[in-house]
């Protein structure tokens, strides 16, 4: 549909005019990250919604889909520099100040629990809150996507990172995914155990110092999530087109480079 086509391509620029291109807070190594409005005050990150599409990653996939779905678009250079910019220029620096190669959920002007920091911007890796899976997740799809399209096998590399926090490679040497792995959570409402194979929970927090933390038997890590689950299935298929010898995309999308 030509109408639906050329809104899609207008939101795009308008997530685009968000973009910060420089390096600011008198540091040279973060950009490529967007704001939540015009006037870019506040930095737009993983946290900011709840449910479907929400936050950054929720935002950031749409360019992934166009680059996709109209890779001959006089416009889709521009998307594809947008995209390479968030996940190689924000994500792929923080995720290697983390020993597991996980991405930093919060980015901001303001201090955030743990006290982490590059030049005048901080960041977190955790959230204080409830567990960070569907963070994760949504951003390994997004890591895995990038680089397909990009033909960047880095971003694959920390996208599987992702993947591994969420099946045991953690601190907690915990699996969050029922049925696979070891060392998983106690369940809230227990009763669903017998029923619990393949489903992802919301996974490990983090605790006032961004280190990671889980309450065991509390909704807010150790209950299971279908939206997690699907997304956790994505993730890995996207992943899996990745590897040398696989279809370049999965099932339904365009045509895109191979990573090698």
């Amino acid at each position: 549909d030509p109408t639906c086509r050329d809104q899609a391509v207008a939101l795009a620029e308008q997530l685009i005019a968000l973009q910060e291109n420089d390096y600011i807070g008198g540091q040279e190594e973060v950009r490529g990250f967007f704001y939540a409005n015009p006037d870019r005050e506040v930095i737009f990150d993983s946290y900011m919604a709840h449910g479907g599409l929400d936050g950054a990653p929720g935002a950031v996939i749409v360019l992934a889909d166009l680059c996709e779905a109209l890779p001959t678009h006089p416009r889709a250079p521009r998307w594809r520099e947008s995209l390479r910019s968030y996940l190689e220029d924000y994500l792929l620096p923080l995720s290697r100040k983390n020993a597991f190669g996980i991405v930093p959920g919060y980015l901001s002007r303001e201090p955030l629990v743990g006290g982490r920091r590059v030049g005048g911007l901080h960041y977190q890796f955790l959230d204080d809150n409830r567990g960070v899976n569907k963070f994760l997740v949504r951003k390994a799809i997004l890591l895995a996507r990038g680089a397909r399209i990009l033909g960047n096998p880095a971003l694959r590399d920390v996208a599987w990172r992702q993947v591994g926090w969420i099946l045991g490679n953690n601190p907690l040497h915990a699996s969050t995914v029922y049925g696979v792995g070891h060392g998983q959570p106690r369940l809230y409402k227990e009763h669903l155990a017998p029923r619990s194979d393949g489903m992802v929970v919301q996974g490990i927090g983090g605790d006032s110092k961004d280190q990671p933390v889980i309450k065991q038997g509390h909704w807010r890590h150790c209950e299971m999530e279908l939206h997690h689950t699907a997304w956790m299935a994505q993730a890995v298929c996207e992943l899996l087109a990745t590897l040398p010898g696989a279809s370049p995309t999965p099932p339904g999308k365009g045509d895109a480079p191979r990573v090698r």
